[in-house]
């Protein structure tokens, strides 16, 4: 247990990671729904209540200085809790303010392939507009009580790279989106 509390101590200086529902590592964390945490900044704990508060202050603030940007950004399944405009924001934010180039981002959700998505009822509807709640049987079965936008594998390789980013790796395991891109130019 010590040692796996020193790794997450030696991250607190590279990225930032996006924890989804279950996932939240930080000790005195009662939300556990999900988490949001600022690494960097020792710990910004937001419920997915409060990611218009994380989304603007990111939006709007800036590093001060090149050494304080990111190496790292992971999105664990949490990046469909925001609709599609706020996380098309959210990431051209991280992008041209937070992350240091040659900086990498990483991005893991559910796709709307996989079986969380049966019954979800906006499959076919743009994804620019996607954004529901899953079907009553599987928000109980997956404790996902909030609305989410769910993606194809191409629909999220088009937001990251709109974004501005380069994709290096794509693949859907088990049901689950990967995505890994880089910051190549400032």
């Amino acid at each position: 247990m010590e040692q796996a509390r020193q790794n997450d101590e030696s991250a607190v200086d590279t990225g930032l990671v996006v924890p989804g529902p279950g996932l939240c590592t930080k000790p005195d964390c009662k939300t556990m729904s999900s988490c949001l945490h600022r690494l960097k900044n020792a710990g910004l704990c937001l419920t997915t209540k409060h990611h218009k508060e994380l989304l603007n202050r990111l939006i709007h603030t800036k590093p001060e200085n090149e050494a304080e940007r990111l190496d790292s950004i992971s999105f664990q399944c949490s990046l469909h809790f925001l609709p599609y405009r706020e996380a098309e924001l959210l990431l051209t934010a991280l992008h041209d303010h937070h992350l240091a180039v040659g900086g990498t981002l990483h991005i893991t959700i559910p796709s709307i392939l996989s079986g969380i998505a049966d019954g979800y009822e906006p499959i076919e509807t743009s994804v620019v507009k996607r954004f529901a709640p899953l079907s009553e049987e599987k928000a109980r079965r997956f404790g996902v009580e909030d609305k989410v936008c769910l993606y194809n594998l191409h629909e999220l390789v088009v937001l990251v790279r709109d974004a501005g980013f380069e994709v290096k790796v794509t693949k859907i395991i088990d049901g689950v989106t990967h995505v890994h891109a880089e910051k190549v130019h400032a």
